[in-house]
């Protein structure tokens, strides 16, 4: 039995010819806070869409900045302010609420990659029905 290898990849599927994807589903993200009437922003320091419209949208006016997106998760729960987040993750904590609507420039899709070999292999949907399932997403594929 040889492994199989996955990927993730947002937005697009696969352009090489050597590697296969499914589209898993669709990614949105909104802002969340512990409190509706919180203001100041979580300002991530990190080449990521979500992080670029934070920078559009507020320019220099953040509360705090942090170096990777999942301490602006860490910082929301804590209260000190509001983060943009992928739906699925925000949603999943009690303690955060929406602030406003979700981020349509945001919205794209979530892609799992493989070499083109293993794209047959039994194995592919049960791993995505698998990551799917924990990370609380619906999968678009068969």
């Amino acid at each position: 039995m040889h492994s199989v290898k996955l990927s993730l990849a947002f937005e697009t599927p696969p352009t090489n010819t050597a590697l296969a994807g499914r589209k898993l589903t669709r990614i949105e993200f909104a802002p969340d806070a512990t409190d509706p009437d919180t203001k100041g922003w979580i300002k991530v320091a990190a080449q990521t869409a979500s992080a670029r419209w934070v920078s559009k949208t507020i320019g220099n006016d953040a509360h705090c900045e942090v170096s990777a997106p999942r301490h602006s998760l860490d910082l929301a729960l804590a209260g000190k302010g509001i983060a943009v987040l992928p739906t699925f993750i925000g949603d999943a904590q009690p303690t955060l609420q929406r602030v406003s609507e979700t981020i349509p420039e945001l919205t794209h899709d979530q892609w799992i990659v493989t070499h083109s070999n293993d794209q047959h292999c039994p194995r592919i949907p049960t791993g995505c029905a698998l990551y799917c399932s924990h990370e609380g997403l619906k999968h678009t594929f068969d």
